[in-house]
C-alpha cells in the first residue's frame, strides 16, 4: 500500500508538473458550420482546424465521474487521475462541463477549478487544466502518462475568446499558446492574471513567430492555478472559458 501511495503521488505530481512546466519552459478555431467537418482521431494529422473550441461537444467518461472535451485524441485534462482510486485516496475532478446558465454562448462552457485532497499527512493542490495532448495514467512510469501537444501545421496568428476568473487569495490563472517544429519552439504567447473577472471578459493571445518555418505541433493550455507545477495554488480558484476562435496566417 505504501509503494502504491508513493506511485500515485508521483503520477499526480508528474501530471501537474509536466503539463504546466512544459508550457512555462518556453518562457483553436471553431470549425466553420458550413463546412461540416467530421473530426475523426484516425485523421488527426490532417485536422484543418483546431476542433471544439466552442466546447459544445463532450463525452462522459466510462466511470461516469466527469466529461471530457471532444475529441479526446486532441484534448486532455488531468481528470483521468480521478479514476485512480487507491484505498481511501480519491483524486478530485478539476475540469468540468457547465451548462448554458454559465456559458458565454451555446449550451456549454469549460470550467477549470483548483482542488485539493489528502495523501497521508500531505494536502496536495491540483489545478484544473485543459491542454492539447493525450493522457493515459501509468502509475509505474508516471512521466510516460502525458503526450504533450498535437500535430498541427497551420500557423496561428491569434487566439481569442472569453473568460471569467475567480481568484482565491491572489491566485493566478494561466493561458498559453505556442507552436513547435521538431523540438524547437517557433512561436509563443501567454497570459497570466490574478485579477478576478466575474463577468465574461475578452482575451487575446498573439503568438510571435521566431522564424518562417512551418510548425508541426501545437500546444494550447489553460490552468486555474498557474503555479500548479510547484503544487501551489488556492483551492476554489476557478477559470471559465468559452467561444474561443483562432485566426490563421495564410
Amino acid at each position: 500500500m505504501k509503494n502504491k501511495t508513493y506511485l500515485l503521488l508521483s503520477l499526480l505530481f508528474a501530471i501537474t508538473t509536466f503539463v504546466i512546466y512544459a508550457c512555462k519552459r518556453i518562457e483553436v478555431t471553431v470549425p466553420d458550420p458550413n463546412t461540416n467537418i467530421d473530426y475523426k482521431c484516425k485523421d488527426i494529422d490532417t485536422f484543418p482546424e483546431v476542433p471544439n473550441l466552442d466546447f459544445e461537444s463532450w463525452t462522459l467518461s466510462p466511470t461516469k465521474r466527469y466529461y471530457t472535451p471532444d475529441p479526446d485524441c486532441f484534448w486532455t485534462t488531468g481528470n483521468k487521475s480521478a479514476d485512480l482510486i487507491i484505498g481511501s485516496i480519491k483524486p478530485p475532478v478539476t475540469t468540468f462541463r457547465v451548462g448554458k446558465d454559465s456559458a458565454y454562448s451555446g449550451k456549454y462552457a469549460l470550467m477549470l477549478k483548483t482542488s485539493s485532497f489528502r495523501l497521508g499527512s500531505t494536502n496536495l493542490i491540483t489545478s484544473g487544466t485543459l491542454a492539447t495532448g493525450t493522457f493515459q495514467p501509468n502509475v509505474n512510469d508516471p512521466l510516460s502518462s502525458i503526450k504533450f501537444g498535437r500535430p498541427f501545421y497551420r500557423k496561428i496568428k491569434k487566439v481569442s475568446g472569453y473568460y471569467k476568473y475567480i481568484s482565491i487569495q491572489n491566485d493566478s490563472c494561466g493561458m498559453y499558446c505556442y507552436q513547435m517544429k521538431g523540438r524547437d519552439t517557433i512561436s509563443f504567447d501567454r497570459i497570466i492574471s490574478s485579477e478576478t473577472k466575474r463577468n465574461w471578459t475578452p482575451f487575446e493571445l498573439n503568438p510571435v513567430f521566431r522564424s518562417d518555418t512551418r510548425p508541426d505541433k501545437l500546444v494550447l493550455y489553460w490552468a486555474s492555478s498557474e503555479n500548479g507545477d510547484e503544487l501551489e495554488g488556492q483551492k476554489g480558484s476557478t477559470l471559465y472559458l468559452d467561444a474561443v476562435k483562432i485566426e490563421y496566417y495564410p
